[in-house]
């Protein structure tokens, strides 16, 4: 495998996660909540990602039916997240993905 520089790297890979945020509102304990996500390469080169998981009370209640893999040069992946709490109350979670070949966490 070839050796890329650290900026040429960054330049060509480029990888783009649809649905940043998504609003799950109210819901009452063990309801399930689901959306459908797609993360993207629009990069030069293949990417392989993996999620980071999140150990906080409520991250853990997220599933992710796609936590790595390998994405193809304009390639898009389409993955679903599930939600379903134990336990009241309000939060905000933020989930990163770490790149292959990459000091960079999406």
């Amino acid at each position: 495998m070839k050796v890329l520089d650290r900026k040429l790297f960054y330049q060509l890979l480029v990888i783009i996660l649809f649905y940043l945020e998504f609003p799950i509102g109210d819901i009452f304990v063990t309801d399930e909540f689901k959306t459908d996500v797609t993360i993207e390469n629009r990069g030069e080169i293949e990417a392989k990602f993996d999620l980071i998981t999140n150990p906080s009370p409520f991250g853990k209640m997220f599933k992710f039916n796609l936590e790595e893999g390998i994405l193809g040069v304009g390639e898009k992946i389409p993955f679903k997240i599930t939600f379903c709490s134990t336990i009241l109350g309000e939060f905000s979670e933020n989930f990163r993905w770490k790149l292959g070949g990459s000091s960079e966490v999406l």
